[in-house]
């Protein structure tokens, strides 16, 4: 299916190119072959190794946002999709809170993470708790580029800061803090 998709649309000719180069690089030619492809064999490998292998090769091969990263995008796509209007934490500190659960729905479909979802369907909460914490910091301390550069700082280097607690206590009480920002805008 890959190969298939490979060979369609405006990717077509840049692959073709990509594949001859590597060829070529090689030693090889894709001469008389219509639909080239680079192949790559396994000699040997058993058991452990063979493991091993599949499970490097079904690993995701771009580089992982940090969790600063994912505030700032998820700060942004909470001030863009409108899912803030649906925060609501009730007289709970709790992003959690049943009565949010709409926003936590809109959170998880906005960000396209399943990773927040457990395979059941329900909220991955260890995950996605502090997740949607990070977010709510950095969309109330973001909206300058200093607020933002003191988010990132706090998100990254809390444990090196001593800051973990205050951190800690800051993001659980974020929700809060929207909610009273969202009564008096000013």
């Amino acid at each position: 299916m890959g190969l298939r998709q490979a060979y369609t649309g405006t990717a077509a000719e840049r692959y073709r190119v990509a594949v001859q180069a590597r060829a070529a690089e090689l030693g090889l030619t894709t001469e008389g072959m219509g639909k080239p492809v680079l192949v790559r064999v396994l000699d040997d490998v058993q058991g452990a190794d063979l493991k091993r292998f599949v499970e490097l090769s079904n690993r995701e091969k771009i580089l992982q946002r940090t969790a600063a990263e994912l505030a700032v995008a998820d700060a942004k796509m909470l001030q863009e999709s409108g899912a803030m209007d649906l925060f609501d934490i009730g007289k709970s500190d709790n992003v959690m809170a049943a009565s949010n659960r709409d926003f936590l729905t809109q959170f998880v479909v906005g960000t396209g993470d399943q990773s927040l979802r457990k395979s059941d369907g329900r909220f991955a909460t260890d995950i996605l708790k502090p997740r949607v914490e990070r977010a709510i910091l950095m969309a109330i301390l973001g909206k300058t580029e200093r607020g933002r550069e003191v988010a990132i700082n706090a998100i990254e280097r809390a444990e090196g800061l001593g800051i973990r607690p205050e951190l800690a206590g800051i993001m659980r009480a974020g929700g809060s803090i929207l909610n009273l920002a969202k009564a008096k805008p000013e």
